[in-house]
């Protein structure tokens, strides 16, 4: 018999892309019923206006309807933080969900209830595994009478890539000894399969030979995990977190991972004696792209009508809102570069020092920056696309020294860069490491480089603020509770400014913000 595992993750609330994963889930299905497994490996609400409108129920709606047998809790699952608009909980919470900083992730388990759990076996709540409403480390599922095990674990950077807020008392554990001791207790209970979803991922730049690595990042974290379990515990992955495509074989464990934003399915077919439940042959696929009319099983893919009708609502709520006007003209795409100074960095955080005329330089970390801005008249739904997370704007203060060490371990390190304005950052190399220098620039006062003690006050998100991406530490940390998210008094500014913006005049790479003497990363002054 065969049963066809299916993947996806990162969806970051792109509802608009999932009736044509239902398309695809029909095709399978009706060439192999009762043969489908279908799991997510997280990082599935936060991301756009439709889906955060309701933290996240239009996905689970959707999800429902797909037919998934389980997901995995990725770190931005925990963005929404309490029940309500704020995404940390107020001084003024009253008693309930909204003082709950998990409160938001808790109402999607309960509301996915009796459908699918979400999974969460190396996540711990003072020192114990969650203990939530339909969160459970793993889950047991039988598809062509073959019981099939199902564990979920997170990525080892979860607490750091969040609000920090959100995540006090939540401890990351090792990957590889949460799945194996899971793994176990599955067999117990009759598994034949084990299956792992991962919000933990890696990168691979060709799918054409699984067996062949040698376009992979060999550093990537999940093929740490692969290696580090004993032969046999997992008979494949479904993986994430990183955006980035995934199909091969790593210590003999097939590894799926289908990029992000519902683009791409990705799939393993197992062929298992049905005496023994003892896998015979083993298939990955290629990730599958989701296209309108695509082929795929010598059939074009079609929406599914089901899928379309859970997400329509969401979708047409957030219409009117994503058509507002900001009143600014782009002659061309601002592109979101995670690892690179940019256009849209350099504006984004221009218009976030305009914010705060208080602040002497504003920051942006580049994984908050998620989608280009298209040409065109901009509108408030393409600068939500790029900004979506709802974090409020802070002020902090730090000393130059401190500062400095920011940027080294920023550049020197694997995330995303930190944009900048009010200020140049010159890199150099002393004895083979990185050393920078910081000029202030901006607020109508002479260029001077900064010193160890000289104090800058930086306008920021509260997620850098409270120390996201290893940020800080900062003191005098205040957030501006206006409200609302940092994006809406950027985009107000944004409409008082006006007219035409054009990408050359926010990056010219003669003369960049941020000057380095080689290519960013731990190797930049040798190895």
């Amino acid at each position: 018999m065969e049963i066809t595992l299916v993947g996806t993750s990162d969806l970051h609330g792109r509802l608009a892309t999932l009736p044509l994963l239902g398309g695809a889930l029909r095709v399978l299905r009706a060439k192999n019923p009762d043969g489908v497994v279908l799991v997510d490996a997280g990082d599935m609400f936060q991301g756009t206006l439709e889906s955060n409108l309701g933290e996240g129920a239009a996905v689970i709606s959707a999800y429902k309807q797909l037919g998934y047998d389980a997901v995995a809790i990725g770190n931005h699952e925990f963005d929404y933080g309490p029940v309500g608009e704020a995404a940390t909980v107020r001084k003024d919470a009253k008693d309930g969900p909204d003082k709950d900083a998990r409160g938001a992730l808790k109402a999607r388990a309960a509301q996915a209830k009796g459908a699918f759990p979400m999974l969460s076996a190396n996540l711990q709540e003072d020192g114990h595994l969650l203990d939530w409403p339909n969160v459970v480390p793993s889950v047991l599922v039988v598809k062509h009478g073959v019981a099939i095990g199902i564990v979920g674990v997170t990525a080892m950077n979860t607490t750091s890539s969040t609000i920090a807020a959100n995540v006090v008392g939540i401890r990351v554990t090792p990957l590889a000894d949460a799945i194996s001791a899971q793994a176990k207790a599955l067999r117990d209970q009759g598994a034949k399969l084990v299956i792992v979803a991962a919000h933990a991922g890696g990168d691979c730049a060709k799918h054409d030979l699984p067996t062949d690595l040698s376009s992979c990042d060999p550093a990537a974290e999940i093929f740490d995990v692969a290696r580090a379990l004993p032969p046999g515990t997992v008979q494949a992955i479904v993986a994430g977190h990183t955006h980035k495509a995934i199909a091969h074989e790593v210590a003999g464990i097939p590894i799926i991972q289908s990029s992000s934003y519902g683009t791409a399915l990705g799939r393993v077919d197992f062929v298992v004696d049905a005496k023994t439940g003892k896998v015979l042959r083993t298939k990955i696929h290629p990730p599958t792209p989701l296209a309108p009319g695509a082929m795929f099983e010598g059939t074009a893919i079609e929406p599914a009508p089901d899928v379309q009708a859970a997400v329509a609502p969401a979708i047409e709520q957030a219409r009117e809102r994503r058509a507002e006007s900001l009143s600014a003209t782009l002659t061309g795409v601002f592109p979101a570069k995670y690892r690179d100074e940019s256009a849209l960095g350099n504006l984004i955080t221009s218009l976030l020092l305009d914010v705060e005329p208080k602040a002497d330089i504003a920051i942006a970390n580049g994984g908050g920056l998620r989608t280009d801005l298209p040409p065109g008249l901009l509108l408030y739904g393409a600068l939500y696309d790029t900004l979506p997370f709802d974090n409020r704007i802070a002020t902090l203060s730090m000393t130059g020294a401190a500062l400095r060490e920011n940027f080294v371990r920023n550049l020197t390190g694997k995330g995303g860069i930190l944009s900048i304005a009010g200020a140049r950052v010159t890199g150099r190399c002393d004895a083979g490491k990185l050393a920078v220098d910081i000029v202030l620039t901006g607020k109508k006062k002479p260029e001077r480089k900064l010193a160890d003690k000289d104090r800058v006050v930086i306008v920021t998100n509260e997620f850098l603020a409270t120390g996201g991406d290893n940020f800080g530490p900062g003191d005098q940390v205040t957030m501006e509770d206006r409200g609302l998210p940092f994006r809406d008094p950027v985009a107000t500014t944004l409409k008082k400014r006006g007219g035409t913006l054009k990408p050359e005049e926010w990056f010219n790479p003669l003369k960049p913000r941020i000057k380095l003497p080689g290519p960013i990363g731990a190797t930049i002054c040798g190895p």
